[in-house]
């Protein structure tokens, strides 16, 4: 036991000095990761099928964060760093757990002023970020 132990430390000590690697046939590399929505305040959702997921090693994953009536986003966060007041959500090629969060707060038409434009007398354009979404907003709000 004692003679195969030191002939496996030695096998892994010459691997790491001719190839500055370490190689452990013990550890399997994961095939997918988990990607966990939650919508963290107000009234709203995130468009996928699962809260949480087993998404492939590698894959591209997007999500459309949609707030119920009379909400609108507050924040976005993709784990724990905000990425602001999106429509859209997508994680890149996907190597790790990743959490998806979003805030929603009532519609309060002088911040969606300030990210919209008019197109005519109950229509706006919202821009937010790279993302469009054309609103009927009531008059008298």
């Amino acid at each position: 036991m004692k003679h195969e132990t030191s002939l496996r430390l030695f096998a892994l000590f010459i691997c790491l000095i001719v190839t500055g690697t370490v190689v452990s046939s013990s550890r399997a590399e994961a095939t997918s990761y988990t990607i966990t929505t939650q919508v963290t305040a107000g009234q709203g959702w995130i468009d996928t099928v699962e809260s949480s997921a087993a998404v492939p090693v590698g894959t591209t994953k997007h999500f459309r964060l949609k707030p119920a009536r009379d909400q609108m986003i507050s924040d976005v966060q993709i784990d724990g760093q905000s990425i602001g007041p999106m429509m859209y959500a997508t994680i890149p090629w996907v190597t790790s757990n990743h959490t998806v969060s979003v805030s929603f707060e009532p519609f309060d038409q002088l911040k969606a002023s300030n990210i919209s434009t008019k197109l005519t007398n109950d229509t706006r354009i919202l821009l937010i970020g790279e993302s469009q979404s054309i609103q009927k907003i009531k008059t008298y709000l």
